[in-house]
C-alpha cells in the first residue's frame, strides 16, 4: 500500500465511520492557512532497509527547516511511534485522538524505500482545516550523503505549494549562514523534545553577559543494545575525520557518523568480568591516529587496554595494565598518559603520574601537581580566565564543580549535580554481600563523575566547560546507591570571578553518561553525547540489558554577546 493509500484510507475511515475531527471542517474550496500547527508523524521505514532507522531524524529534521523557513509550529506527542499498524498502515482512531488533543492544522507522513544504493522520499500534507486533496511530494538521495539535500528539498517544496505560497524560500545552501532560534515542539514529554535537538538558551543567572550557539543541527542515532559506560571521539584512521567509540563492561564498539547516519565499524570482546569506568582517545605516540585508552577493573584490581585501529580492524596494543589510565592535553608538553594506582588493600592511593608506554609495559613518570583529594578523573586542565595559565576545574564527591588557580588555590566553589554518575570503581556491594564480606560491602564507593570538556566556542581566548547535569534521586548521603533520572549538559563560562551556566541542552529522560567536544579542525564546533535510556529503579540494580543513544550537536555560528535573560 503506497503512501497516498495510506492517508486517503484514513481519511476515508474517519467520514465513513462518521467521526469528525475537531480540527476540520468540511469546506468546498481549499483553505490555506500559511504556517500554522503541524502534526509530523515518524516517517514509515518498512521498505527503507539499511535506513529504517532514518524514520524519526527525518521527520525532525524536516520539521525543524519548516519552522524556520515557513514558520509552522511544529507538534508531536509521546503516542506518535504507536500510529502504524504492522504493514504501515495509519490506525484511524489513534490518530484521531491525538490530533483532538493537539489542534493540529497540518498533518505530515512520509515513507522511505531504499532501492539499491538510493533513498526515495515520499510525503504528503494534509490540510484537516478544508476538504483539500493531501498534497504529495518526492525527494531522492543517492544515499547517505544525499539525505540533509533530500530533506531540504521536500522543505521548499512544501513551503512553496502549502505552508508560505509566494515567499522566497532558498534551500539551505542557498541561504546566508545567520543566527536563528531552532523552534521546541511542543510536547509534554522532555524525552521527545530532545529527539528535536534543540538547546535551549538560558542563563542561570539574571543579565548574565555570554555568547550563546548561534544555529543548531542534531544527529541522533538510534537505540543501541548497549549499556554504555563511556564515550569519546577521535580520529582512528588518521584520515581527519572522527569515529565514536564507546565501551560497556563486555565490548567497544567503533562508529562512524557522516551526513547524520552512524554506522558500526567495528567491535571487540572485553574479557570476562572487566569493569570499564572511563574510555578516552589520544594520539600520544604521534603517529596522526589516535589510540583507545580503556580504564577498566578485574575484580579489585586495574586492568587496562590500550587498543589500536590497524588494517580496519581493532587490536589490543596491552592489556591487564596494572594502572587507571586517562590522556590529557598538558600546556607546554602536549598529549600526555596519566595514570593513578590500586594500592594493597585499597582500590586507588593518591598520586597521579605522567606514564610512558615501551612496548606493552607501562613506567612511572613524575607527578602531576594537583590539590589534594582529587583523582584521576575529576579533573581538567582550562584556562577558563583567559589569562595564559590553565586553572584546574573539578568535581568533588559531591557533585560540587570547583576552580582551582594554577598554584592549586581554590578560587571558587559552585553548587551540586555536575557531573553525577552512577559509574565506580571495583565491584558492587551486593558481590562482596554474597561472598560474606561484609567490610567491604559496607565501605563507600569511589565513583567516576561525566567527564568535563572544554573549547572555546566564542573565540575570546577563554575556555568554556562542558558538563553534564544528571538528575539525581538518591540521597547525596546514601553513599553506595546513585540513581539518576533525566539530564542535560551545560557550557559553563568564567564571569567575574565564578563559573555561570551560559547555555544549556533541553533536559530529557535520558542521563547523560558521556560526552566530548570535537577534537578535528574540519569538524567545527560539536559536541558528543552518549545517553543511557532511563531504566526503572529495580533495573538499575541489575548490570547489562540497557539501551543508549548517541547524539551530535552541531552548534553552527555562535552569535555576538548577548545578555540572556533568566528563565
Amino acid at each position: 500500500m503506497g503512501l497516498k493509500d495510506v492517508v486517503l484510507r484514513y481519511v476515508a475511515v474517519l467520514l465513513l465511520g462518521g467521526l469528525v475531527l475537531p480540527a476540520m471542517v468540511l469546506a468546498e474550496e481549499p483553505v490555506v492557512k500559511e504556517g500554522g500547527r503541524v502534526l509530523f508523524l515518524p516517517f514509515e521505514a518498512a521498505a527503507a532497509g539499511d535506513y529504517g532507522y532514518l524514520s524519526d531524524p527525518v521527520k525532525n529534521m524536516l520539521a525543524a527547516r519548516l519552522a524556520v523557513r515557513a514558520g509552522v509550529e511544529p507538534v508531536e506527542s509521546p503516542e506518535a511511534a504507536g500510529l502504524f499498524d504492522g504493514q504501515g498502515r495509519i490506525i484511524p482512531l489513534r490518530l484521531d485522538a491525538l490530533l483532538g488533543r493537539y489542534q493540529a492544522d497540518y498533518l505530515v507522513v512520509g515513507s522511505l524505500v531504499q532501492t539499491g544504493e538510493r533513498l526515495d522520499f515520499q510525503a504528503m500534507v494534509l490540510a484537516l482545516s478544508s476538504a483539500a486533496a493531501p498534497q504529495e511530494f518526492t525527494a531522492q538521495a543517492a544515499g547517505g550523503a544525499g539525505v540533509m539535500a533530500a530533506i531540504d528539498q521536500l522543505a521548499a517544496d512544501m513551503s512553496a505549494r502549502v505552508f508560505a505560497p509566494g515567499r522566497s524560500v532558498p534551500l539551505s545552501s542557498q541561504e546566508e549562514s545567520k543566527p536563528v532560534a531552532v523552534p521546541v515542539f511542543q510536547t509534554p514529554h522532555p524525552d521527545r523534545a530532545m529527539k528535536q535537538g534543540v538547546i535551549a538558551v538560558q542563563s542561570s543567572l539574571e543579565g548574565v553577559e555570554g555568547v550563546v550557539p548561534g544555529s543548531l543541527a542534531m544527529r541522533s542515532s538510534n537505540l543501541l543494545p548497549v549499556d554504555i559506560q563511556a564515550m569519546d571521539v577521535g580520529d582512528l584512521d588518521g584520515d581527519g575525520l572522527e569515529e565514536i567509540v564507546v565501551a560497556s563492561h563486555g565490548r567497544v564498539l567503533i562508529f562512524q557518523e557522516r551526513a547524520g547516519i552512524f554506522r558500526q565499524l567495528s567491535e571487540l570482546s572485553l574479557p570476562d568480568g572487566l569493569r570499564v569506568h572511563s574510555l578516552s582517545m589520544a594520539d600520544i605516540d604521534g603517529d596522526t591516529r589516535a589510540e583507545i585508552y580503556v580504564s577498566a577493573t578485574s575484580d579489585e584490581a586495574p586492568a587496562s587496554l590500550i587498543l589500536v585501529w590497524q588494517d580496519s580492524r581493532l587490536g589490543v596494543q596491552a592489556s591487564r595494565l596494572a594502572w587507571y589510565l586517562r590522556p590529557m592535553v598538558i600546556s607546554g608538553e602536549g598529549p600526555v598518559l596519566l595514570g593513578q594506582e590500586a594500592g594493597s588493600d585499597t582500590l586507588l592511593v593518591s598520586g597521579i603520574y605522567r606514564l610512558q608506554l615501551s612496548g606493552s609495559q607501562l613506567h612511572r613518570g613524575t607527578q602531576l601537581s594537583l590539590p589534594p583529594g582529587i583523582n584521576l578523573f575529576d579533573f581538567i586542565l582550562a584556562d577558563v580566565s583567559g589569562d595564559g595559565a590553565a586553572e584546574i576545574v573539578a568535581v568533588d564527591t559531591n557533585e560540587r564543580l570547583l576552580v582551582y588557580s594554577p598554584a592549586g588555590q581554590l578560587l571558587w566553589t559552585g553548587g551540586m549535580d555536575y557531573s553525577g554518575s552512577p559509574r565506580f570503581l571495583g565491584l558492587p556491594p551486593v558481590t562482596y554481600q554474597s561472598r560474606g564480606d561484609d567490610i567491604r560491602a559496607d565501605r563507600d564507593l569511589i565513583y567516576v563523575p561525566v567527564r568535563l570538556a572544554a573549547a572555546d566556542f566564542d573565540g575570546d581566548g577563554r575556555m568554556e566547560i562542558l558538563a553534564a547535569r544528571n538528575q539525581r534521586l538518591a540521597s547525596k548521603y546514601m553513599k553506595r546507591f546513585r540513581y539518576y533520572e533525566g539530564g542535560h549538559v551545560v557550557s559553563l563560562g568564567w564571569r567575574e570571578g565564578q563559573m555561570v551556566e551560559l547555555w544549556r541542552t533541553n533536559a530529557t529522560g535520558s542521563q547523560v553518561v558521556d560526552l566530548q567536544q570535537s577534537k578535528a579542525p574540519a569538524a567545527g564546533q560539536r559536541i558528543y553525547v552518549a545517553q543511557n535510556v532511563e531504566k526503572s529503579l529495580l533495573a538499575s540494580f541489575v548490570a547489562g540489558g540497557g539501551q543508549s543513544r548517541l547524539i551530535l550537536f552541531d552548534l553552527g555560528r555562535v552569535a555576538e554577546p548577548v545578555k540572556v535573560p533568566a528563565k
